[in-house]
């Protein structure tokens, strides 16, 4: 699982990450078109990598065809929950989105984008645990890419893009595989 990959060899180079969300959104976007089905559950140690370099999703235990009954559940890792189901509001493509942009980004950094001692002022508390957390999810600014030449803009964009607070603001995963990957390929 990628999560191993970026914890033993650290952050995951562009080119490979372009491939990653190639294959990423290539599920997510068959899944919900196809199938009508959302994934609920993106995060890294989801995404499966074997030695010949092909990229999958795994883990469908709580994905679920969109009906109201499995839209309202409350399933999913916490820490990788878009802010609106944190919230109690109904599942969304957009909120596989929103976790698809947050794993894109830690296999960028080769760390959980949330980091607590970046947001705290002088004399705050470190937060006391996953409440804390996911009131930080909810409530601060969504992290961004440090500035570095090694992140181009368009990486910048996608995960901007994807990590926004307003779902209506997100792109879906076929409009993120149709717009914004084919710059990671230029001609």
């Amino acid at each position: 699982a990628l999560d191993r990959v970026s914890r033993d060899f650290g952050p995951i180079r562009v080119d490979v990450l372009g491939k990653i969300a190639e294959a990423t959104l290539g599920g997510l976007t068959y899944l919900y078109i196809k199938h009508h089905i959302m994934h609920r559950d993106i995060k890294p140690s989801n995404i499966l990598v074997n030695s010949r370099g092909f990229i999958k999703l795994c883990d469908f235990g709580v994905s679920g065809e969109l009906v109201n009954s499995v839209a309202d559940t409350f399933v999913g890792t916490s820490t990788y929950m878009a802010p609106e189901r944190i919230q109690g509001e109904k599942y969304t493509v957009k909120s596989d989105v929103w976790s698809f942009g947050l794993s894109i980004m830690e296999l960028a950094i080769g760390k959980f984008p949330f980091d607590a001692s970046e947001h705290l002022s002088d004399g705050d508390a470190a937060p006391a645990g996953i409440l804390d957390l996911l009131q930080q999810i909810v409530h601060e600014p969504a992290p961004r890419l440090p500035k570095s030449e090694a992140f181009p803009q368009i990486l910048e964009d996608m995960i901007q893009k994807c990590m926004s607070k307003r779902p209506e603001e997100r792109p879906t995963p076929q409009e993120l595989y149709v717009r914004l990957l084919p710059p990671f390929y230029p001609p």
